[in-house]
């Protein structure tokens, strides 16, 4: 597997790609972090879930959201942790990717949500842990 970074827009990613490069008709998963701690505690497993996928033929995309992480530090809004999802699932459909997969853990899960009901196309959705309550 092929680990690539890149910004997206002013958003730190990672792309994670099979090993003998992206096949047509491939399926992409937009892994949607946590927050905070929880970020720092899931964030080399969502790592290794993403080098799996990608062995397994998957394009897959991680990143930190606006003001996290190695992106830019912007203020933080519900508004934009939905877009930084957005353009990770929109950076796999120019990758190839034929359908995509949202999956969020904790925080990132209810990002995945609210992703997955403004956009239809999406074949899947997985929520890991996600936050039930306040």
């Amino acid at each position: 597997m092929v680990m690539r970074p890149l910004y997206l827009d002013d958003r730190f990613a990672w792309l994670h790609t099979p090993p003998g490069g992206i096949a047509p008709g491939a399926r992409g998963v937009v892994l949607c972090p946590a927050f905070g701690q929880e970020e720092v505690c899931t964030h080399y497993g969502l790592m290794a879930l993403a080098d799996q996928l990608a062995a397994r033929g998957m394009i897959v995309a991680r990143f930190d959201y606006a003001g996290t992480g190695d992106s830019v530090d912007t203020p933080l809004t519900v508004a934009g942790l939905v877009e930084d999802a957005q353009r990770a699932a929109a950076l796999l459909r120019r990758e190839g990717a034929a359908d995509i997969t949202l999956a969020g853990v904790r925080l990132g899960a209810a990002i995945a949500l609210t992703v997955a009901t403004a956009t239809p196309d999406l074949s899947a959705l997985v929520l890991l842990a996600p936050v039930l309550s306040g």
